[in-house]
């Protein structure tokens, strides 16, 4: 049996189980307001692999309340 990376395993007769978990891995870290902050991240499982590249990060940006209030009150009439 091959692995992706085509290194030969050694229960080659055997049905492994291939289900691992995700990896992310972070790379290309640049100081933003004193801290180190990844612009590449890549997960990668034993099917996929994806990556993201970021090219502007900001931190400490103010958030809208709005977005974070519970929804309005909602009137139900039970009255038949």
């Amino acid at each position: 049996m091959r692995a992706p990376d085509g290194v030969e395993t050694a229960n080659a007769g055997l049905q492994a189980d291939m289900s691992l978990g995700v990896q992310v891995d972070c790379d290309v870290h640049r100081s933003i307001d004193g801290q180190l902050t990844p612009f590449e991240v890549r997960a990668t499982d034993w099917g996929s692999a994806s990556a993201e590249k970021f090219s502007d990060v900001t931190h400490k940006q103010p958030l809208n309340p709005a977005r974070w209030a519970r929804p309005g009150s909602r009137t139900h009439s039970f009255a038949s």
